[in-house]
């Protein structure tokens, strides 16, 4: 649903309700944003480990290439 048409259809209801539905899809978008953003951390995590072992594994094949050629 746009946010539009969800505009329209919140300005018919009476200003009690409107209050309640309108904090409700608050906490509703609160929850699913922190969700989001723990999948995100989880795989900003993931991303820095494999850069860091693929980093290690470069030293660690350009030492061996120095001590072979």
């Amino acid at each position: 649903m746009k946010i539009t048409d969800l505009q329209k259809q919140i300005e018919n209801l009476p200003e009690k309700l409107r209050t309640s539905i309108l904090a409700i899809i608050e906490i509703k978008t609160e929850i699913d944003m922190e969700k989001v953003l723990s999948k995100m951390d989880i795989q900003f995590k993931v991303i820095v480990g494999m850069m860091g072992i693929a980093f290690t594994l470069i030293g660690l094949l350009l030492t061996i290439y120095k001590f072979i050629g």
